[in-house]
């Protein structure tokens, strides 16, 4: 294993560096996307409650929560991902963290139903059919709810998910961001 790090960007916790391995199923959110997602959400962040799906080490989950989110919840299914995830929350002293090691297409629509959130942050392997994501999210009650969906940028998203419409969308190389409210 190659062993790294990220930092995170802004916040309270800004310069906290988090753990990471370079794993061959684990595809880290670049910086330039974390940077365009945050700038995108601003101050809709504090105060809310974030799931990070396919979490992997949860970069966008920590750069939420030094940016004022009151609870992130991360689902992770690789043992060795989530086991790095683990170590990344130890170095916070918060149980405004959580982590689940579970299989997110089969975990997600417990949780959703479950715990009161505000944004769900996806980012499946892009390898990972994304019809059966959007199978999956027309189980869940997404009202007043902001979808994050980070995927291949060659992937034409479509314009409404459940009751949910796209409006904005933005590409970085192989990777996009597109956003449902």
């Amino acid at each position: 294993m190659n062993k790294s790090s990220i930092k995170i960007i802004a916040g309270k916790h800004k310069g906290k560096v988090l753990h990471m391995d370079l794993l061959p199923n684990t595809r880290p959110t670049k910086s330039i996307v974390k940077e365009s997602l945050f700038n995108t959400l601003q101050d809709d962040i504090k105060n809310k409650t974030l799931i990070e799906v396919f979490a992997g080490y949860g970069s966008v989950g920590f750069e939420a929560y030094s940016r004022g989110a009151k609870k992130v919840i991360f689902i992770e299914k690789d043992p060795n991902s989530f086991s790095i995830l683990i170590n990344n929350i130890n170095l916070f002293d918060s149980n405004h963290l959580v982590a689940y090691n579970r299989d997110s297409m089969l975990f997600l629509e417990q949780i959703c139903n479950s715990e009161e959130f505000d944004i769900l942050y996806i980012d499946p392997p892009f390898c990972l059919d994304y019809d059966e994501i959007f199978a999956l999210l027309s189980k869940i009650n997404l009202n007043n709810k902001l979808i994050i969906f980070e995927h291949i940028s060659s992937f034409a998203m479509p314009q409404n998910l459940n009751n949910l419409n796209l409006y904005k969308s933005r590409k970085f190389g192989r990777t996009a961001l597109s956003y449902y409210s």
